[in-house]
């Protein structure tokens, strides 16, 4: 098995296509590039994923509410990396280490998996945020105060 993101090309697509993405407003289930657009984390990997190469079809994600994570133990997000994309990606252990390319899952401060972001480049996270929109944040810095919970790293077959 070998890994998407294991050569210098395709990590400088992903930032690439990762940067441009950056200053587009916070919009649940859109898909929108640009400060005219809007996107949501989800839909944010995917839609990067998908233009990269990674994936084959961007899915659409069930209807959610932003504060499930308050309600419900099991994560929406979660699942539809597990069972929409079984073949594009495997959890790593998070001991293993980091690599460029990692979808990387948080727990923000509630009862599961809620958030995500792509390690887009060396200690940088990419992620589109309520109120914030896309940003990229160091992976040390407490503006991130969500706890990674799991790693999905993009694999090829």
């Amino acid at each position: 098995m070998a890994m998407y993101f294991g050569n210098e090309e395709s990590r400088e697509r992903l930032l690439l296509e990762g940067r441009s993405w950056l200053g587009t407003p916070f919009f649940k289930r859109s898909k929108a590039k640009g400060v005219g657009g809007g996107v949501d984390c989800v839909n944010l990997a995917q839609i990067i994923y998908y233009n990269i190469g990674v994936i084959d079809e961007i899915k659409d994600m069930p209807e959610y509410n932003l504060d499930w994570h308050f309600h419900q133990e099991d994560s929406l997000l979660e699942r539809i990396f597990k069972e929409m994309y079984p073949n594009e990606f495997v959890e790593i252990d998070i001991s293993d280490g980091l690599m460029v390319g990692d979808l990387m899952l948080f727990n923000p401060m509630g009862a599961c998996i809620h958030h995500c972001g792509i390690l887009y480049r060396d200690n940088w996270v990419l992620h589109a945020m309520v109120e914030r929109g896309v940003i990229e944040t160091h992976i040390s810095t407490s503006e991130r105060a969500f706890t990674l919970e799991k790693v999905f790293r993009p694999i090829k077959l």
